[in-house]
C-alpha cells in the first residue's frame, strides 16, 4: 500500500509539473496578457503599449510618442487615462509612461530577459494595425540581428498602429515590443529585444 501511495503521489507531482511548464497556446497566451496592452494616443497617432510594473508604467515605442502627456486606453472600458512621459531614448526607440491609479485588475506583463532568444520559437503580439483594435497574430523568431541597432526579426504581420505592442512567448512573457516592417518584404518584422527595454525601465529610475 506504501509504494502504491508513493506511486500516486510521484505522478500526482509529475501531472502538476507538466502543467506548469507546458507550453500555452496562443488562444491561453492572448487570454493572460491582453488586458494589459493598451492602446496610445499621441499627437493624432495611435500606437501599442503594455503595462510593464504595478505603478503604472508602460512601456511603448518612442516613435510613437510625440507629447509629454498621451491619451492611454484599455480595452476593458471606456476611461480615458493621461500618460506622462518619464523616460525616451530615440537611439533605442523605447519610452516609458506612467498612468496614475492603475486599474486594479490590470496585471503588469513579464519580461522574459534571458540572455538567450531561441530562434524558432512561436510569438503573438496584440496591437492596433490599421485601427483595428487589440488585434492579434502570430508567427515565429526568425533570428537576432545585429546592426547599428539589436533587433529580433520576426514573421509577424506589422502595419500602422501595431508599434509599441508587445511580442510574447509560449509563456505570456515579453520577449520584445513590435518597431517596424520593411514594406516591400511581407512577414519580415522587427523588434526590440525585452533586454533593452528592461535596461530602460532601470535608467528610468522607476
Amino acid at each position: 500500500m506504501k509504494k502504491l501511495g508513493m506511486f500516486y503521489c510521484l505522478l500526482i507531482a509529475f501531472l502538476i509539473c507538466d502543467k506548469i511548464n507546458r507550453p500555452l497556446t496562443i488562444q491561453e497566451v492572448v487570454a493572460k496578457t491582453i488586458s494589459s496592452v493598451v492602446l496610445i494616443e499621441s499627437g493624432g497617432d495611435i500606437s501599442a503599449g503594455f503595462v510593464a510594473t504595478k505603478y503604472g508604467h508602460i512601456v511603448c515605442v518612442a516613435h510613437g510618442i510625440s507629447r509629454k502627456i498621451s491619451k492611454v486606453y484599455f480595452r476593458d472600458g471606456d476611461t480615458v487615462y493621461k500618460a506622462v512621459l518619464k523616460a525616451k531614448s530615440r537611439g533605442l526607440d523605447v519610452a516609458i509612461l506612467q498612468i496614475p491609479n492603475l486599474p486594479p485588475h490590470i496585471k503588469p506583463l513579464e519580461l522574459d530577459t534571458s540572455p538567450m532568444y531561441r530562434e524558432g520559437i512561436v510569438l503573438t503580439t496584440i496591437g492596433h494595425p490599421d485601427a483595428f483594435l487589440w488585434s492579434t497574430s502570430s508567427g515565429i523568431l526568425s533570428r537576432e540581428v545585429i546592426g547599428t541597432r539589436r533587433l529580433l526579426q520576426i514573421t509577424v504581420p506589422i502595419n500602422p498602429g501595431n508599434s509599441g505592442g508587445p511580442v510574447l512567448n509560449d509563456k505570456g512573457q515579453v520577449v520584445g515590443i513590435v518597431r517596424s516592417t520593411i514594406p516591400a518584404l511581407q512577414l519580415i518584422g522587427f523588434a526590440i529585444p525585452s533586454d533593452v527595454i528592461a535596461f530602460m525601465l532601470r535608467g528610468a529610475k522607476l
